[in-house]
């Protein structure tokens, strides 16, 4: 959720006032600039200050592998735009560029959760016993204080050895 529809509301709000600013004004290079300026300060904004005041007062315990994959496609996006800005101009084809990278990254994402939920329920069925996994070990089974079986002499080789009643029997 936090990919899609999170951050379509965290920069919905975005999309719109560039918009905006795009289509108005005289100076094309002017509102570009204050696009562009919005829209990688707002970017920054969130991950240097929103971030720092939140771990001030809630410290956050952060996975490495989902860290490492946020910033390795945010450096492939801020790297594009580099691309992009080289010539002064960002085309249609290059536009497009940015949806298949957010597109792909999205991919990533839901794999990764996917994989991860693999492995839990791998780990899951490990754990739990099977068929063939005998309940008690042949240790604790062998224990006469616990009141288990000993298996190394079955049933069918040993014999009673007792008295009821008074009587003897072996």
């Amino acid at each position: 959720a936090g990919v899609t529809f999170l951050a379509f509301g965290n920069g919905a709000a975005d999309i719109f006032s560039i918009f905006v600013l795009i289509t108005q004004g005289d100076d094309d290079m002017v509102r570009a600039e204050i696009a562009m300026g919005a829209i990688l300060g707002g970017g920054l904004f969130v991950t240097t200050v929103v971030v720092g005041l939140i771990c001030i007062n809630y410290p956050l315990d952060v996975k490495l592998g989902p860290f490492v994959r946020d910033v390795i496609f945010y450096m492939a996006s801020i790297s594009w735009l580099v691309y992009m800005l080289s010539d002064n101009r960002i085309s249609r084809v290059e536009s497009l560029g940015y949806i298949v990278l957010y597109i792909i990254y999205v991919a990533v994402v839901i794999a990764t959760l996917k994989y991860d939920q693999y492995k839990l329920r791998k780990a899951a069925r490990a754990t739990q016993p099977s068929e063939t996994t005998p309940l008690v070990s042949k240790e604790t089974a062998a224990d006469p204080i616990r009141g288990g079986v000993d298996f190394d002499n079955s049933m069918t080789t040993s014999t009673f050895t007792g008295s009821i009643g008074g009587s003897s029997y072996s």
